[in-house]
């Protein structure tokens, strides 16, 4: 069976060497690395390789073939120093198993093999727990005494392959210039990737060593604990017995206690002493025990933990980095400076922990929270304050009786207080806060009078109000006497809704009925237009002097928020709404007319959504709040002036006199026009000639109907009511019979025939144009 078994293994390697003797069989190649796992440190000849270690990952065996292979060549100075005639002392082994003479015999031994100076292995399974592709499929054998291959007689089909090299007794035969490599050789087609890989590292001289500390630590000029500081060695049995390991601080600072300095890895089962006291405290020796060392198998180390230093000199002490010089009276230590402490003034830090997007025009909004850091104990002052202020538009929601908006008062804390480390407590800053200054965009916190440990707290869910025409970043500005300073965004504030426009059309002043474009209303989140309550509602306005001509056509053309009804009253446009949306909508506003009377001003045609009048997206306009007029805007149109024969005067006249102008031609009328409750009345008879309608007097029913093409406008003597083609309208003013002649309100009749009326103040002259 052992004949049959070697039979079969020598036709594998026969085949391998073939293998290697041609190029370019098309085989893909697997992008197998080599990466260090444990690098030796050697410091001398004559002495073993025993403790480094490489890992060759494939991570897809499917690149493999049968006899794929890779060999390690070492460097001249490294040998594998057994003699492959003992099974128990082979050059190379693999999973314990051996080749005696691959070249000429292979003989195989199925025993398990002696220490050998290198061995291979492949694990049953990976870092992961899953299976290894390469468990128990390689071989791997000696060429010579600098070089060995692995091989993989019989390729898995897929999977991920892990392959450990172990340095056991490999002989240093010569000195290195620092590191160590192997390098790795692959022939064409074999599916393994060239590459190096460190393997140990020369350090010349007897010995030497490496100081380390976990972190550096912030201090100011009380007692500091450090972090443990660890003195390893970097070569075997450097540290000799009784030698003295000094670690000296810089002038002004001094050690306060030495900790508890204990032994670890070959030093585990020894005890060192230490004395903080020496050169005025600035040193502290770490004395090696008097016996056991010397003949250590491997490196020890020695922890220095719970050190303190302080501050002896204020005068002297520098800030900055306070750096331990470590140094050794026999030399075996390596000089070395280590950075274990930082030495500076007083310091807090402010920084947003979370930042959120949120709507403006809202009550009780919860932004970011505020993390505040001290790097030193004490940084935050006891006895001071700490001074929370919102920008401008932004105010603490903090009122305990939203009724009365007495915003000084406050009844819930604006935050939620949370410590992270130390022991400043939300009772520690003095509670909820007791009022607010700068018109509610100030808090304050006093901060107690008992020490407290270096602390690290957050204040979570700030609570606030946010005027209707806030956008942009929102920042606290922390101030105050205790220390604390900074500026934090905490959230970002959008507009409720976005009005949209091309602003490409002109109007004509004075003209009536003018097309404008398209008004696209757009949620910026859901629920940004409030439909909660069956009052509230949203008002598109027009400039002064500008009215709807008549009502334009509203619809929903994105997402689903419900609209009730639309009205237009003058200037402004009120669309109510049944639901609130349950993802961000959009509303358009097509079909718009609109009619500017003379007194507009040439340039922007600017709509707005005023915000004391459009509470569906504003819950806190007015003087008791913010006092802000306008939400968002937008330029509709360009406003221009009538080229000559575009607008045509119908007639004018001046109030108090009987003297009227009808086309141009100038006129008398038997009764004056007057003024009446800030309106302009005029007798239907004039008026109806001005505008060039038929006009009829019912007596019985005490109307009066004006009648021009398709328009039939009918006024009853003092009622409010009039209909325009049948539809009823209301005026502010009634018809009055005066000496015996039927006054009419004269913008309302000129209004409903399309007709802009104009106000000449300084003439007292009331214009009628077409």
């Amino acid at each position: 069976m052992l004949k049959a078994r070697s039979k079969k293994i020598s036709l594998v390697l026969v085949l391998a060497m073939l293998m290697t003797m041609f190029a370019g069989l098309g085989t893909a190649s697997a992008a197998s690395t080599y990466d260090e796992v444990i690098v030796q440190t050697v410091n001398a000849t004559k002495v073993n390789l025993d403790k480094a270690k490489f890992a060759i990952n494939v991570p897809d065996v499917a690149a493999l073939h049968n006899g794929s292979l890779l060999t390690v060549h070492l460097p001249s100075g490294i040998k594998l120093n057994n003699d492959n005639s003992d099974p128990n002392k082979q050059k190379v082994t693999w999973d314990g198993k051996n080749y005696m003479n691959v070249v000429t015999q292979a003989v195989y031994n199925d025993a398990t093999a002696g220490t050998a100076d290198v061995n291979v292995t492949a694990p049953e399974n990976l870092h992961d727990g899953k299976n290894n592709a390469l468990y128990q499929r390689i071989i791997a054998y000696a060429v010579g005494q600098n070089a060995f291959e692995i091989q993989v007689p019989t390729a898995p089909a897929s999977g991920v392959g892990l392959i450990y090299v172990e340095f056991q007794n490999a002989y240093v035969d010569s000195t290195f210039d620092g590191d160590i490599y192997a390098n790795i050789f692959t022939p064409d087609g074999s599916g393994f990737t060239p590459g190096s890989v460190r393997i140990a590292k020369y350090i010349s001289g007897k010995g030497g060593t490496q100081t380390f500390v976990n972190s550096v630590v912030s201090m100011g000029e009380g007692t500091k604990t450090l972090e443990p500081i660890l003195i390893q060695e970097t070569i075997k049995n450097s540290i000799e017995p009784g030698e003295k390991i000094k670690l000296k601080l810089p002038a002004g600072f001094k050690w306060v206690s030495a900790g508890t300095v204990t032994g670890a890895w070959a030093f585990s089962d020894l005890s060192f002493t230490a004395d903080p006291t020496q050169e005025s405290g600035r040193s502290l020796v770490i004395t090696a025990p008097a016996a056991g060392l010397g003949s250590r198998s491997s490196e020890g180390r020695i922890y220095i933990s719970g050190a303190q230093i302080t501050v002896s000199d204020v005068d002297v002490a520098k800030k900055g980095d306070v750096i331990v010089t470590v140094s050794s009276n026999l030399g075996n230590v390596t000089d070395q400076e280590v950075v274990v402490a930082s030495y500076k003034d007083y310091d807090v830090v402010v920084e947003a922990a979370k930042e959120v997007e949120v709507l403006a025009g809202r009550d009780d909004v919860t932004l970011g929270d505020i993390k505040i850091t001290e790097n030193l104990a004490g940084s935050i002052l006891n006895n001071r304050t700490i001074k929370l202020t919102l920008p401008n538009g932004v105010k603490w929601h903090v009122d305990s009786n939203p009724a009365t908006n007495d915003w000084p008062d406050i009844g819930v804390n604006p935050f939620t207080f949370e410590s992270v480390s130390g022991d400043i407590t939300l009772a520690a800053l003095g509670g909820m806060p007791t009022t607010t200054t700068n018109n509610g965009r100030t808090i304050t916190l006093t901060v107690g009078s008992d020490p407290y440990s270096k602390s690290e707290f957050l204040l979570k869910k700030l609570k606030v109000t946010i005027a209707p025409d806030f956008s942009g970043d929102l920042n606290v500005e922390v101030g105050g006497t205790a220390g604390v300073t900074g500026t934090v965004k905490v959230a970002t504030v959008k507009p409720p809704v976005e009005l949209i426009t091309d602003g490409k059309a002109e109007l004509i002043i004075g003209a009536q009925a003018q097309e404008a474009g398209d008004i696209i209303i757009r949620e910026a989140a859901k629920e940004a237009i409030d439909a909660t309550a069956a009052t509230t509602h949203l008002t598109v306005r027009l400039p002064e002097g500008a009215k709807w001509y008549s009502k334009p056509k509203v619809e929903v053309t994105e997402g689903d928020i419900a609209i009730d009804k639309v009205d237009t009253d003058g200037g402004d446009l009120k669309i109510n709404f049944k639901a609130s949306s349950t993802k961000a909508s959009e509303i358009k506003i097509s079909d718009v007319k609109i009619t500017l009377d003379r007194n507009v001003p040439e340039g922007d045609f600017k709509i707005t959504i005023p915000a004391a009048v459009s509470n569906a997206v504003a819950e806190n306009a007015g003087p008791t709040k913010f006092d802000v007029s306008t939400i968002v805007s937008a330029v509709l149109a360009q406003c221009v002036t009538p080229a000559p024969g575009e607008i045509v005067e119908s007639g004018q006249f001046r109030i108090g006199s009987n003297i009227y102008y009808a086309g141009g031609v100038a006129k008398v009328m038997d009764v004056a026009p007057y003024i009446k409750d800030s309106r302009t009345y005029v007798p239907m008879r004039y008026l109806g000639e001005i505008l060039g309608a038929e006009v009829v007097w019912d007596d019985a029913a005490r109307t009066v109907t004006l009648t021009k093409d398709e328009t039939t406008v009918v006024f009853t003597i003092g009622s409010t009511t009039y209909t325009v083609n049948g539809e009823a309208k209301t005026a502010d003013v009634a018809p009055e019979i005066t000496n015996d002649r039927t006054m009419l309100p004269a913008r309302f009749v000129a209004e409903a025939f399309g007709a802009v009326v104009g106000w000449d103040a300084a003439t007292q002259t009331v214009l009628i144009t077409k």
